[in-house]
């Protein structure tokens, strides 16, 4: 995850966690699910990639162990991804139930 995109995440929990009693229950939790799964995604996706080629470095580098650190990598990071896609699509769907339109306004 990159530094300014962390700090977009935490501020946007800090708003949420200041301001957030101007949206709905419903519309404020989903945005603090949402921005907790993709704080959640980038934390695991760090130390995903800080940690376990070192974890490789340190068991050789025979093509086997290449082989299968190549297959999760690629596993791990398809499923970074539907988390956070899961995270942006909360957000919109807090976004979208943000404010309901009485009839009246229509």
């Amino acid at each position: 995850m990159q530094l300014p995109l962390f700090g977009v995440l935490v501020i946007g929990l800090i708003l949420l966690a200041v301001q957030g009693h101007r949206l709905p229950r419903r519309s404020r939790l989903m945005a603090r699910a949402g921005l907790a799964i993709m704080l959640a995604e980038g934390a695991v996706s760090v130390l995903w990639t800080a940690f376990i080629p070192e974890l490789l470095s340190q068991t050789g580098y025979g093509s086997d162990s290449l082989r299968v650190y190549s297959l999760a990598t690629a596993i791990v990071g398809f499923f970074m991804s539907l988390l956070f896609a899961v995270g942006i699509g909360l957000v919109i769907g807090a976004l979208l139930t943000a404010r309901q339109l009485d009839r009246s306004e229509l």
